[in-house]
C-alpha cells in the first residue's frame, strides 16, 4: 500500500532527501542516513526488495510531511479499493494496536498494484546497487527477499509473478504473492505463519491448487 500511494503521487526520478539516520527506525532497514539523497526509484528499490522501514519513512515524509498524514493517504486507498477491515497507522506495517488487515483485504493491495507496471518492474528486480546521488560513492546492496521469482533459490515458482514477504512479533511471518499461468492470474496471502521457509513451498501447493482446479 505504500508503494501503491507513492506511484500514485510521485515520479520515479523524484528526488528525496533522508530526514533521519536508519539508527533511529525500528526493524528492517537499508541503511540510509540524514542527508542521503536518492531517488523514487532507489527508496522502492529498498522497501519492495529489502523491506525497508527507513525507506517507508522517507517515501511518507517526502509524500506528506508525517507518517500520520500518509497513514490517512493508506486508508483512502484502502476504502478506494473495497478493503473495509484494514486500518493502517504507519507505512512500514510495524505493530500498533490499531494498525490492523486481513489476507483478503491484502491481496486487493497486490490486485492494484499489478495493474502498475513501475510496480510490476521494481517487484521483479533481484537485485541492486543504490548509489547516493549526493555521493555516488556511498552505495547500498539490495536483494530480493522473494525467493520464488529467484532462479537459483530452492523456492524458485516459474509462474511467480511477483511478491512481497514480511515479519513482525505481531503478525508472524506474512506473505502475499502473484503467479500467472497461460494467462490467468492468481493471488494468495498468508499471515501468522511460524516457518518463514515452509510458507514459501505452501503459497506454490496453494497456486498449483488454484491453476489445477479453476478457470
Amino acid at each position: 500500500m505504500t508503494a501503491l500511494v507513492v506511484l500514485d503521487r510521485c515520479k520515479l526520478t523524484d528526488e528525496v532527501t533522508v530526514q533521519e539516520d536508519f539508527t533511529s527506525v525500528d526493524g528492517t532497514t537499508i541503511g540510509l542516513l540524514k542527508g542521503d539523497i536518492l531517488t523514487v526509484h532507489d527508496l522502492l528499490l529498498g522497501l519492495l526488495l529489502e523491506s525497508g522501514n527507513d525507506c517507508a519513512n522517507e517515501l511518507a515524509y517526502y509524500v506528506s510531511g508525517s507518517i500520520d498524514n500518509f497513514a490517512c493517504l493508506m486508508n483512502e486507498k484502502a476504502r478506494e479499493l473495497g478493503a473495509m477491515s484494514t486500518n493502517f497507522k504507519n507505512p512500514s506495517g510495524l505493530p500498533d494496536p490499531e494498525h490492523l488487515t486481513t489476507p483478503y483485504d491484502l491481496t486487493l493491495f497486490l490486485r492494484e498494484a499489478i495493474k502498475n507496471q513501475d510496480f510490476l518492474d521494481i517487484s521483479q528486480t533481484p537485485y541492486s546497487t543504490i548509489k547516493m546521488i549526493n555521493n555516488p560513492e556511498r552505495k547500498l546492496m539490495i536483494n530480493n527477499k522473494n525467493h520464488m521469482i529467484n532462479k537459483n533459490s530452492k523456492y524458485y515458482y516459474k509462474y511467480a509473478l511477483c511478491g512481497k514477504n514480511g515479519y513482525t512479533i505481531s503478525s508472524n511471518h506474512t506473505y502475499i504473492s502473484s503467479a500467472e499461468k497461460d494467462g490467468h492470474i492468481l493471488i494468495a496471502s498468508f499471515l501468522n505463519a511460524h516457518d518463514k521457509n515452509q510458507n514459501f513451498f505452501d503459497m506454490q501447493s496453494i497456486f498449483n491448487y488454484g491453476f489445477d482446479n479453476y478457470s
